[in-house]
């Protein structure tokens, strides 16, 4: 349904709901960490969304080889300047969840460094807007028939006349 708030009902009021699952899961004295990452059909958004507390603000796929020699679907996070640590996590926790969740590989960039690098890739709000647009596609408007004027006779031998001249005048004299 999509006007439940999905995450929202999984951490309840106050967070009792992920509070008490999270006391349950733990071993008495520590409590399990538990995220919720909001499921979306386009990888972008899911990869973005799965790197959460990180500000992902573009992202490049594409696919690099693994040390099989097998394709593997790569991702290149662009964070936020300063934001890098914060995505990949404490010893690289948040993007091998992310990997296990989304199937990419991961690495993480901060937004100077790739601007240095020149490389190119697609910005959080592009990813939105075609998303948006990929979802809800605007409607074709059809162009009316055009309207045909009947031209009298004599108009056309004035616009012939006209025609004629220009074309006698362009034409280059060969000497």
């Amino acid at each position: 349904d999509p006007n439940v708030d999905a995450c929202g009902a999984c951490i309840g009021v106050n967070g009792t709901r992920i509070q008490n699952i999270s006391q349950n899961l733990g071993n008495g004295r520590e409590k399990e960490k538990i995220d919720i990452v909001l499921y979306d059909p386009c990888i972008e958004l899911y990869i973005i969304e799965s790197l959460v507390p990180g500000h992902v603000i573009g992202l490049q796929l594409d696919t690099v080889i693994d040390n099989n020699g097998n394709e593997v679907p790569h991702a290149l996070a662009i964070t936020k300047n300063g934001e890098v640590s914060t995505t990949v996590g404490t010893r690289g926790v948040n993007v091998f969840l992310a990997y296990k969740l989304t199937g990419y590989k991961i690495d993480v960039m901060q937004l100077d460094d790739a601007l240095k690098q020149g490389l190119t890739f697609m910005g959080l709000e592009e990813i939105k807007a075609r998303v948006e647009l990929s979802r809800n596609p605007k409607p074709v408007t059809v162009a009316a028939e055009p309207e045909f004027v009947e031209i009298d006779e004599e108009y056309n031998e004035e616009l012939e006349e006209i025609v004629e001249n220009e074309i006698a005048e362009e034409t280059p004299v060969e000497v």
